[in-house]
């Protein structure tokens, strides 16, 4: 059984007030190449569908374009989940459509899928609150599910009793897989698609970028893998956005990543989705194919503004955080010059260098006299030049007035 596994699109998002849309067209075209090329049966969406509760109309239009080719008219299972930038009640609602286009929507960790054909291709033979198995015309074996849309806080209150407590909230999240696993066996591909922020065997968080910031996600915080049920083939995470395997189970657990690059953070990154084979009583294989659409983001900084438009002209096609070290500020043409010559610039920040106060040693020479230190303060201020007689003087006469008090 070949399964692809994407997450974290964040339809809608932007950078910088940048639009991405162009480039999200672009990838998810890709994504239903792959999807194709590789003959898939079925795609796992691990979450952030949108990147917020209200997405606008071409986003919203885009996604179900999307899932629909990606479904091929009914004929390969689509199971898609709702992340924390997602409403699950928008991410479920168009469910009684979706199904007929054979698209498998929970927003919910105790969503039931309802036990009935999917499209034409394919049915789903059980089903409980969080879990299925799915049935589909020429593949040998049955697809079992554990879905763990992402759990919010007032969602975990209806499900558990847990009082915000996090160790609380985590064992009955374990206790609520180990029930949902039960209802499989060996005989078919067990996996799970949750949205999640999960840790490796040692505890060891993930973290997205150089920067490695932590990312912990809503009342449950880090789940470790030890949590994760048994018994799985796979297990498809969404919400870190660069590609990452969690240590710790017996069976692999990926992140996926997101298929731009969305922030500063993740400046250069190259971006995947994952194609699992899964078969009973077999080691699951995972290959990762690499997307090509999108532009990268990159953050330089030069201190010449000859060598950064130099730089800008050859490289036309990314996004870029511009940081100038220069002796003096731009003027206005000059600013205009670089919105013309490159109009992927994020943000432009400036940095304002003395050339003489760089040459010099940043020691204070106490042997001075007053008047000297600010001849050399002047002079470094207004780039070489002495300061007049006439303002030594009054320079002086001030000294005496403070001296008088």
């Amino acid at each position: 059984m070949k399964i692809l596994h994407t997450a974290d699109w964040h339809l809608g998002k932007k950078l910088y007030n940048k639009s991405r849309h162009e480039e999200q067209v672009q990838v998810l075209e890709e994504i239903i190449s792959i999807t194709e090329e590789n003959n898939i049966d079925v795609v796992v969406v691990a979450g952030d569908i949108f990147d917020n509760a209200n997405p606008s109309a071409d986003s919203q239009s885009l996604f179900y374009k999307t899932v629909k080719r990606l479904a091929a008219d009914g004929k390969r299972p689509v199971i898609i989940i709702a992340g924390n930038h997602d409403s699950p009640e928008k991410i479920e609602a168009p469910h009684p459509l979706a199904k007929e286009c054979g698209i498998i929507m929970a927003g919910f960790p105790d969503s039931k899928a309802s036990i009935s054909s999917y499209g034409g291709n394919f049915e789903i033979l059980r089903s409980g609150e969080g879990f299925f198995e799915l049935k589909i015309e020429n593949v040998a074996y049955n697809l079992r599910v554990i879905l763990t849309p992402y759990p919010n806080e007032l969602t975990l209150k209806r499900i558990f009793t847990a009082q915000n407590l996090e160790q609380e909230i985590k064992l009955n999240l374990n206790e609520m897989w180990g029930n949902q696993i039960s209802n499989f066996d060996e005989n078919g591909v067990n996996i799970m698609v949750a949205h999640l922020f999960c840790s490796d065997l040692n505890g060891v968080e993930p973290v997205e970028g150089d920067d490695e910031k932590s990312v912990r996600l809503g009342p449950a915080g880090v789940i470790e893998s030890s949590l994760l049920p048994d018994g799985l083939h796979y297990a498809a995470l969404g919400h870190i956005h660069k590609l990452m395997r969690i240590e710790g189970k017996g069976y692999p657990v990926y992140y996926s990543g997101s298929p731009l690059n969305y922030s500063l953070r993740e400046e250069r990154r190259d971006n995947f989705v994952l194609i699992v084979e899964a078969n009973p009583g077999m080691v699951t294989k995972v290959d990762k194919v690499k997307l090509n659409s999108g532009k990268k983001i990159y953050r330089k900084t030069f201190t010449s503004l000859e060598e950064a438009e130099e730089w800008l002209l050859a490289n036309q096609d990314i996004w870029v955080e511009l940081n100038l070290k220069l002796t003096r500020p731009l003027t206005s043409d000059e600013s205009n010059r670089l919105s013309k010559i490159h109009e992927g610039i994020i943000t432009l920040n400036l940095e304002i260098i003395s050339e003489l106060l760089e040459a010099q040693v940043s020691v204070i020479d106490v042997t001075k006299s007053p008047i000297e230190l600010f001849e050399s303060f002047y002079t470094s201020e207004r780039e070489g030049r002495l300061p007049s007689e006439e303002l030594k003087k009054l320079f002086s006469e001030i000294l005496d007035r403070e001296e008088e008090l």
